[in-house]
């Protein structure tokens, strides 16, 4: 079996004719690489998106770990609280570690309410958090001002309560009484912030407070205390930091990972993220089939050659290696064109985003004013609800690698079969057709 033959009569449909290279075949190479796009797309972006999602959640709500009390639920001593939170902070690895008490109450401005999720933690400490402030941002007002008597509120709450920066708004959380009986109790707070995390499911109805206003105004049987550690790994050897930790507080005390913590909406990610690629996968697989049923088409058209070739001494391997050369690269040239163009796509699809909601918006009032409709309705492709506000792209290359192999491999399979249909055509009846 001669390579050099394989060669040349595999590489032959990619040499330009007068009218170009063979339709055919540019037509397989745009169908892998239009498969590859959205996997690699879905793949980065999807990564990207879990990994700014959980990093958020876990440097400005869960922590990177939370130490609870077994202490019953109306007795909280936070002498106590103070005492394990310095005997965290000896612990090698760990960066940081705060009190927050949290509860739910009801906010009110002006005749409008809303269910709040109030946050009592020291100002202080919150300063020198740079994982806090690396994801918090701050649309109006400073998160410095924060006291007693003021506070600092999400920026969907801002909308919903259609409050300001400067504004008063009314905190109503329960009182219990010595006879177990609850009244409402009103604490007057000014805002002096707003501020979210790029993803307003997870700060949608936050309200921050001093922990002192915390203690005062939230009933212990209604809320919740804990203390929040981080460390420097938080991605890595946690099952030997938690160890550490177990071994240096004393025995009736909790401890809680993020992922523990975070587990629903963390697998809720991964199960998305595999259902979208698996989804992905077999787009690429059904391009891989297109390309053995081009590979079939050509065999068709060239089955006169073939027989001719075979009758000069071609061998049936020589005939069939040829063909699957050519798969081979066709696999690898639309593999490749379609990693680049989705890393192209995916590194820059915030601008891409905000380019097509201009030209939808553009379209819109373009219609409106076409229509004489009055109306200040945009179009929002990715609602900050339940998306991030800038989309984050993982670069993995060893998934990028994955993706490549699975790709050529797959069309290299699919390409095995007309290229063993080519070999076994016998020239004899071929040219008793001619």
């Amino acid at each position: 079996m001669s390579l050099k033959t394989i060669f040349y009569l595999g590489l032959r449909p990619f040499k330009p004719k007068k009218h170009g290279i063979k339709g055919v075949v540019v037509h397989t190479i745009l169908v892998v690489t239009i498969a590859m796009l959205p996997l690699v797309v879905v793949v980065m972006v999807a990564d990207g998106m879990i990994q700014g999602i959980t990093s958020r959640y876990i440097e400005t709500s869960s922590y990177h770990f939370r130490v609870y009390s077994r202490q019953p639920a109306d007795i909280i001593d936070f002498d106590e609280y103070n005492k394990t939170r310095n005997e965290l902070n000896k612990v090698p690895g760990i960066i940081s570690s705060e009190i927050e008490r949290t509860g739910a109450a009801v906010g009110v401005v002006n005749n409008i309410k809303t269910g709040i999720y109030i946050r009592g933690i020291d100002p202080i400490a919150l300063k020198s958090d740079k994982g806090f402030n690396k994801y918090i941002t701050v649309q109006d007002g400073s998160f410095d001002n924060l006291s007693d008597d003021t506070t600092v509120i999400s920026s969907f709450l801002a909308r919903k309560l259609n409050v300001k920066v400067g504004e008063d708004i009314r905190v109503i959380t329960g009182k219990v009484l010595s006879n177990n009986r609850v009244l409402p109790k009103i604490t007057r707070l000014k805002v002096v912030g707003i501020v979210k995390t790029g993803y307003e499911d997870l700060d949608k109805l936050w309200l921050f407070t001093t922990l002192d206003l915390a203690k005062k105004i939230l009933p212990n049987k209604s809320s919740d205390t804990f203390i929040g550690v981080k460390c420097l790994e938080p991605y890595n050897n946690l099952d030997e930091l938690y160890s550490q930790i177990k071994s240096s507080i004393p025995s009736g005390w909790i401890i809680r990972k993020w992922e523990q913590l975070n587990r629903n909406t963390y697998e809720n990610f991964k199960t998305t993220k595999m259902v979208l690629a698996l989804i992905m996968g077999l787009i690429v697989i059904v391009a891989a089939i297109n390309i053995s049923s081009s590979l079939i088409m050509l065999v068709l058209e060239k089955r006169r050659d073939i027989a001719i070739l075979k009758g000069m001494g071609l061998s049936p391997n020589e005939v069939m290696g040829s063909y699957l050369l050519t798969g081979i690269i066709i696999g690898v040239l639309g593999t490749i064109l379609g990693v680049v163009i989705g890393i192209f796509i995916s590194l820059n699809i915030n601008q891409l985003i905000d380019m097509f909601e201009s030209l939808l918006n553009y379209g819109l009032r373009f219609v409106n004013f076409i229509l004489n409709i009055e109306s200040d309705k945009k179009f929002i492709l990715l609602d900050s609800e339940y998306y991030l506000d800038d989309i984050p792209v993982d670069l993995d290359y060893l998934k990028l690698l994955l993706m490549t192999f699975f790709s050529i491999t797959t069309t290299a399979v699919a390409s095995f079969l007309p290229a063993r249909k080519a070999g076994l055509i016998k020239p004899l009846k071929i040219m008793q057709k001619y």
